[in-house]
């Protein structure tokens, strides 16, 4: 049970910070435009709501997990701050609920978090994160919105009165590749080595079944303001499979207004090393 937990919250850590950097097409004209002006995103605040339901092997109620974040980041040199509350239920295993205070840094590849569990903010460096992962194309908005030029044709537009709709369904054999290549934009081939062995096998073994994108473009702007995702999937592992679905929405706003991000000097003082796992 600890071996599922803690490879799948180390794999969806990853995942979930690179998604802050994601992005969006349109229809033929306003996807170019988007593309463009993804280009120029260079800092934003970001709020991001995540839901997910797991149904672990050997239980029959699934466990819920919901949180809220709101941060900002800045894009070169990639600089991150997400400050927020994380709530669990864990159906048959525990009567009472969780709820945990969240707080991330990340700044000169280097990453403070706050375990509010020891009340003790924890440091790690690249050679405890994958750093890589968080510093390459997969917090470039452009280079995420390129990701979907090949499925132009198939997204589906709408025209509100201050912003354009994306959104894009796949299911069947068209999930496959996009699958593939969402996870390997996501975390690279050399990124899983590091990150160990169990983590490569969860992502061997990952089959996303559904996946749904909306997207929200301004229309003055054609910046990108809304993110969402849904996601049905399943992981198997040692003879065993968990399913997961998981809806992230997303929030861009005040794009292009932040300068700089900076760890509190007292933070840095008070963090001890390492990932605080037992």
């Amino acid at each position: 049970m600890k071996k599922w937990l803690v490879t799948l919250a180390l794999l969806l850590t990853t995942m979930v910070l690179a998604a802050c950097g994601e992005s969006d097409g349109t229809a033929e004209e306003v996807y170019t435009k988007a593309l463009e002006a993804s280009e120029e995103m260079e800092s934003a605040e970001v709020d991001m709501e995540m839901t997910q339901e797991m149904m672990i092997p050997g239980e029959t109620e699934s466990m819920t997990m919901e949180s809220e974040m709101a941060g900002s980041m800045v894009m070169e040199p990639l600089a991150m701050h997400q400050k927020g509350v994380i709530s669990i239920d864990m159906g048959e295993m525990s009567d009472v609920p969780m709820e945990m205070e969240q707080e991330i840094y990340l700044v000169d590849n280097e990453m403070y978090m706050f375990d509010s569990m020891s009340n003790q903010w924890m440091k790690m460096d690249d050679s405890m994160i994958p750093m890589e992962a968080l510093n390459s194309q997969q917090m470039d908005a452009s280079e995420q919105l390129s990701m979907l030029e090949e499925y132009m044709k198939e997204l589906n537009f709408e025209e509100a009165e201050d912003e354009y709709v994306l959104n894009l369904s796949a299911d069947g054999e068209g999930i496959k590749e996009m699958s593939k290549e969402l996870i390997n934009d996501v975390i690279p081939e050399d990124i899983t080595a590091q990150l160990g062995e169990d983590v490569s096998k969860v992502l061997e073994n990952m089959e996303i079944t559904t996946l749904t994108f909306d997207i929200s473009i301004d229309k003055d702007t054609y910046q990108m303001t809304n993110y969402n995702m849904n996601m049905d999937m399943t992981i198997a592992q040692d003879g065993e499979e968990m399913n997961i679905k998981q809806e992230v929405k997303t929030t861009y706003k005040n794009i292009n207004t932040i300068d700089h991000i900076e760890v509190p000097q007292e933070v840095k003082d008070s963090a001890v090393d390492g990932l605080g796992l037992e």
